[in-house]
């Protein structure tokens, strides 16, 4: 390879008028992107945070517990801990589906499906951070 050679696909290359042009990672996506699907609602989820006594450091930290509201009741989902390890950035623990499995029986299967779902995981960890970080005094 040479310089030369180089310098000349580099002038060759330019757009024209300024135009950006486009990376070829980015085609790529955006083709492979489809619109989520909005599945049909199952029920209500409300989120519980029981919030931890902060260090000196200001940090937040909570337990989490869900609320899933079905018939006959309302099912409760524990173990999830949120803590802030540094401003602004939240740490996630979420239990195993194999500890939610006695509550999860009073769900419905739809619930149940719903559960397991990568989407319902990326939820969580979408809300509950935005959610902690709200509780922020002041």
């Amino acid at each position: 390879m040479r310089l030369e050679t180089t310098t000349i696909y580099v002038k060759v290359a330019r757009p024209a008028d300024g135009q950006a042009v486009p990376s070829p990672l980015d085609v790529m996506t955006r083709q492979q992107r489809k619109p989520p699907e909005i599945p049909p609602s199952v029920g209500k989820l409300r989120f519980h945070f029981k919030p931890e006594p902060t260090t000196g450091d200001g940090l937040l930290a909570s337990k989490v517990t869900l609320g899933i509201e079905g018939q006959p009741r309302t099912t409760y989902l524990t173990g999830i801990v949120a803590r802030e390890i540094r401003r602004d950035w939240v740490s996630l623990d979420i239990p195993p589906l194999e500890q939610w499995e006695e509550p999860s029986r009073w769900l419905s299967r739809a619930q149940r499906e719903r559960l397991e779902a990568p989407e319902f995981f990326e939820l969580l960890q979408r809300e509950i951070p935005k959610r902690l970080l709200a509780m922020r005094p002041g």
